[in-house]
This record gives structure tokens, C-alpha cells and sequence, in this order.
């Protein structure tokens, strides 16, 4: 094991992200992480860095273990070159000076980036980000953990990407929103989402083999949502019928019944809790239609 998560949960103003759950990354993992936005993604893979500590269980990580964490919004300052930046990046890593430039022509070289001499000065968002991923790859962690790693790439690195995290023998761990990459590239697939217990998961295989999992829990959870409502209605209608059988003897049925309420409570909330992530006009935005254009023209020369 190289990082492990022990009956970790994490919780924020009014909502529990996840609760007592357990996973581990092991050696050689490849590991897709998804789930709605706001469902924890970005804090989970921060748990999983050190950088936040869980409200309870506990993170342990192997002795000595080099992990490079690599944020969704990368900023690059300086005035200098690509090399030079990253020929610093590698010296607070702990790689020598001599062994710095076969580093980063590796990392370089597998994530498209030709020209190490240009500025950063000159960088646009997406070369930034190529730039810091390629940093973080040069470094040679044990462990890559990579926050939307796709955000403002153009097509040409998203695809180096891929392959690189295709064809790498390095553990890493990806948030991501990208399908494909999220199809083509992980081993294994962790989900957050209320339709698990502890709204965890960590299955093995591609992302529509998590999907299929994710529907096949749903569909058992509301199997059990309609047996639990019929034997909740067998008991409430004793109850209400028996009241003179709220006796010591008849303590365990009745503590039986309520017992059964609140698990039809918990198996339903978690089942309103999927269906209404689901609602995507829930906030009244038409987000098909925040920009239209209509009888629009462009020309350039002739």
C-alpha cells in the first residue's frame, strides 16, 4: 500500500461529503476519481496528498513516500524559460543538477513540449498547465495526484496526456470530468456519490464499468427502499392497532419497528440525494442558452 484512507470523513458547512469510508492506492494503481461537482473530489485528493487533514479516521502513506500534487489552476510566475522553471522544480525535488536535463526531456517529450526556451512570460493557460504537469512528471514521484488535469489544454496536449498516463508505470490519481480520458486511461475508478455507503466507492475497471455499478447499486437500493416500505407499513399498522401491547414483553418489536423506520429514512434519503444531482435544470439556469448567436457573419480578407 502506498496511501490509505481508514474510516475517513470529511464534512463542510451543512453537508457531509463522505463518512467512514476506507481505500488505499496501491502500487502501479491507475485511479480515475469522479463524482457531481461539490461531492468532495478536489478534498478527497487533498486528504490523499497530506495537504488537509480528515475531521476523523486517519491517512498513512509508505516511509518516505514522494508524492506531486499538481492543482486544477496552475499560475506559473517568473520571467524566465521552461527549462529554467522546471530545472528549478526538480532541485526543490531533490534531483541533482546533472541529472536534471534527462529529466525533463523525458517529461518534455511526453507531453509535447518542443521548445524549452521559450519565456514564461509568453505562456497561455493551457502551456502553463502543460508545463506544470510536465514539472510534476519530471520530478519522479512515487505517487502523481492531478486535480482536472485536462482544464485548459488544447486537443494536442490532452491527447499527450493520454497517452503518457496510458503507457506510464507511475501510480496516479486523476479528478477528471473527461470522459474519455477517464474511459481509456484509469485501471480503477473511485466514486463519490450518495448511492454508495459512506457516498464512496472504489471499483475496478473503466469508468462505464463504474457506471454500471453506480446503476446496479441504485436499482438495489430502491428494491430495498420497497421492501423496507412494506414491512415499515406491516408495523406501523400494528402500532396503531396494539396499543395496549406497548408492554416489556412487546419492547423489541416495537424497538424493532422504529428501528425499521429509520433504515427506510437512510436507504430513501440516499436515493432523493442521487436523483436530485441528477436535476440539472434544478437551478432554473438554461445552461444550453447562456450565449446565442443568431444570423451571425465573420470574414476575413475576401
Amino acid at each position: 500500500m502506498m496511501i490509505g484512507l481508514e474510516q475517513v470523513s470529511f464534512s463542510v458547512p451543512e453537508k457531509e461529503l463522505f463518512s467512514g469510508v476506507s481505500c488505499s492506492i496501491q502500487e502501479g494503481d491507475a485511479v480515475g476519481v469522479v463524482g457531481a461537482n461539490g461531492s468532495g473530489k478536489s478534498t478527497l485528493l487533498k486528504i490523499l496528498a497530506g495537504f488537509i487533514e480528515p475531521e476523523t479516521g486517519r491517512r498513512s502513506a509508505a516511509p518516505g513516500l514522494r508524492v506531486r500534487y499538481v492543482p486544477q489552476e496552475t499560475r506559473i510566475q517568473g520571467t524566465g524559460t521552461i527549462e529554467e522553471y522546471m530545472q528549478a522544480q526538480l532541485e526543490d525535488a531533490g534531483i541533482s543538477h546533472a541529472d536534471a536535463p534527462a529529466h525533463i526531456a523525458r517529461a518534455c517529450l511526453a507531453l509535447g513540449i518542443e521548445d524549452w526556451e521559450q519565456s514564461l512570460e509568453h505562456l497561455s493557460g493551457g502551456w502553463q498547465k502543460r508545463v506544470s504537469l510536465a514539472s510534476a512528471i519530471a520530478s519522479d514521484p512515487d505517487v502523481l495526484l492531478l486535480d482536472e488535469p485536462t482544464n485548459h489544454l488544447d486537443i494536442e496536449g490532452i491527447l499527450a496526456l493520454e497517452r503518457y498516463l496510458r503507457e506510464t508505470s507511475l501510480t496516479w490519481v486523476a479528478v477528471s470530468h473527461d470522459r474519455l480520458l477517464l474511459e481509456n486511461c484509469p485501471t480503477r475508478i473511485l466514486g463519490i456519490d450518495p448511492v454508495f455507503e459512506g457516498q464512496l466507492q472504489l471499483i475496478q475497471g473503466s469508468y462505464s464499468e463504474y457506471l454500471e455499478e453506480r446503476q446496479a447499486t441504485r436499482e438495489r437500493l430502491e428494491k430495498l427502499s420497497a421492501t423496507l416500505k412494506n414491512k415499515v407499513r406491516r408495523e406501523k399498522e400494528w402500532l396503531a392497532r396494539s396499543p395496549s401491547a406497548r408492554t416489556t414483553k412487546s419492547r423489541s418489536r416495537i424497538d424493532s419497528a422504529y428501528s425499521l423506520m429509520d433504515k427506510l429514512h437512510h436507504v430513501k434519503r440516499k436515493v432523493r440525494q442521487d436523483e436530485q444531482q441528477l436535476q440539472f435544470q434544478a437551478t432554473g439556469r438554461k445552461t444550453a442558452e447562456l450565449i446565442t448567436l443568431k444570423d451571425t457573419s465573420l470574414s476575413f480578407g475576401d
